[in-house]
Order: C-alpha cells, then sequence, then structure tokens
C-alpha cells in the first residue's frame, strides 16, 4: 500500500487527510517540521519502505521550504504538495521552486484530495 505523508499542525487537516484515502493509501501523520524530517528518514531508511507523497501545511512549518527543496532534490519520485491559508503568489512560486508539485488554498475540501492522487 502507498504511503502519504502529511505534515500540519492542523488537527482538522490532518483528519481529513487522514479520511480522505482509507482504503487505498496509509497515511502517515507529523504536528511539524522537526517530526516531519525525523518520519520521513526514520520511515525510508530503517523500514526500507517508500512514501508517494508529501502534503506539507506551509502555515505551520518554519522550514518549509527546506524540506521541500530537500524531499525534491533527494527523492524525486515523491510527489509534493503544498497547503496555506492564503498562499500569496510569491511564496507559491517559491514553493513550485523549490519542487512542489502544486499548492492547495484552505479551506481544503475532500473531492480536491482524493483528485491529487
Amino acid at each position: 500500500m502507498p504511503f502519504i505523508l502529511v505534515c500540519s499542525s492542523d488537527e482538522k487537516l490532518r483528519n481529513l487527510i487522514s479520511t480522505a484515502f482509507p482504503s487505498t493509501h496509509e497515511i502517515i501523520l507529523s504536528q511539524d517540521s522537526d517530526s516531519c524530517l525525523d518520519i520521513f528518514y526514520d520511515f525510508i531508511t530503517k523500514k526500507n519502505n517508500d512514501i508517494k507523497m508529501c502534503i506539507l501545511d506551509i502555515d505551520e512549518q518554519k522550514n518549509a521550504l527546506d524540506i521541500i527543496e530537500d524531499f525534491h532534490l533527494n527523492y524525486p519520485h515523491i510527489r509534493i504538495i503544498v497547503i496555506g491559508k492564503a498562499l500569496s503568489a510569491e511564496l507559491a512560486q517559491d514553493a513550485v521552486r523549490y519542487g512542489a508539485d502544486g499548492y492547495l488554498i484552505k479551506p481544503i475540501e475532500r473531492e480536491t484530495l482524493i483528485s491529487l492522487i
């Protein structure tokens, strides 16, 4: 089963994402950027499993662009989707320039998430 890593301190968003893909993907939840990186590297190296997608809440992550760039450069097969409340045009462009595959503006509908797969 494919894995999706969700990095957001927004509990409602984490719950929405975890219920959007109940039978098709295993969801790995992280509350902040530090635990996101720890979980990611633990999962990749120790468990020898592959993550298909990372959904990153850019509003809550202090080093979101660094995470995007790191994943993009070292794991280019992982799709990176950025989510934000009021994603400015500049921030959205930066996220894509750093390697994000797309971005969504909150609030997000369940159907929108499902369409990402």
